[in-house]
């Protein structure tokens, strides 16, 4: 399992393969460790292929710290590829169709949202559908997928010896132990469907110097955007009620927000129609299960 960014040998292996499978490749597509593998339908020239539809096939193959492929990305990347060759021999076999498939390799989604970093570099520009899958518990439709965003938060105070002088400083870990407590005590007024989950990352090496920096990282979840700048009106409270409390300055810093999915009612209707035909079974989600990646 390789880390964000760091997937070189699973974009090897893929980009190797498909290569050999009669895809076109195009390695360290845009970002590092990304791919895009094309196949044009035979049916025509060039130019009459590219008025067909482009289908992208997605792949995701970063693991996460620790534990490794939990999200599944490995399953993703194989399913990907799976269904990008599928799509080509269908191609391959009815010279009435016009089109490309394209296999779309996207690294550092548990870290860097890598989707979001190759659609601003371009990479869907000429893509008509793109579609992925993502293993979960059970086979379901219409999963809830929320707006999300990604908070980083520092607290910075006065260091001083917490044994000689301790009220010369300004305890940042105080203040960082203070906004996480007052989350955990807001939750009782949180809707079912918010979720907000955070750790402290930095809070001091010394138990004899009082800490000066102090760092957190936090994700928010709501069911949209309007709701989810309710909740994260209501975190930002306990982060500046902490700084005021301890007199540590309070830098929070915001990555650019997911919007929520939107389920598509006749794309879901079609899966499901297709899937039962081959004999998945499927049970209705849970609605307080939110889902992200």
């Amino acid at each position: 399992p390789e880390l964000a960014l760091e997937e070189v040998k699973a974009h090897d292996y893929i980009t190797g393969f498909l290569e050999s499978e009669g895809f076109s490749v195009q390695r360290n597509y845009l970002l590092p460790t990304a791919f895009r593998a094309e196949y044009r339908s035979p049916g025509g020239s060039e130019e009459v292929t590219t008025n067909g539809p482009t289908v992208a096939v997605m792949c995701e193959y970063d693991a996460l710290p620790d534990i490794g492929h939990a999200c599944g990305h490995n399953l993703i990347a194989e399913c990907g590829v799976a269904a990008g060759i599928a799509i080509k021999e269908v191609l391959c076999k009815d010279p009435t169709l016009t089109g490309k498939v394209v296999v779309l390799g996207t690294p550092a989604e548990e870290r860097y949202g890598g989707k979001e970093l190759l659609i601003r570099r371009g990479a869907f520009d000429d893509v008509h559908v793109a579609m992925m899958a993502h293993p979960a518990q059970r086979d379901g439709l219409k999963y809830v997928f929320p707006a999300t965003l990604q908070l980083t938060v520092r607290f910075t105070g006065k260091t001083a010896h917490a044994g000689a002088s301790p009220w010369e400083g300004v305890n940042a870990l105080d203040a960082a132990v203070m906004s996480y407590m007052s989350i955990s005590l807001l939750r009782q007024q949180l809707k079912p469907s918010w979720r907000v989950s955070g750790v402290v990352i930095r809070g001091g090496k010394y138990a004899n110097v009082i800490p000066e920096e102090s760092e957190l990282k936090y994700h928010i979840r709501a069911p949209n955007l309007v709701e989810l700048k309710a909740l994260l009106t209501k975190v930002e409270s306990c982060f500046q009620s902490a700084g005021d409390s301890t007199g540590c300055d309070v830098h929070i810093e915001k990555a650019t927000p997911y919007k929520n999915m939107i389920n598509n009612i006749t794309l879901i209707q079609v899966y499901q129609e297709h899937a039962e035909y081959l004999g998945v079974q499927f049970d209705d989600p849970d609605p307080n299960i939110l889902l992200s990646t």
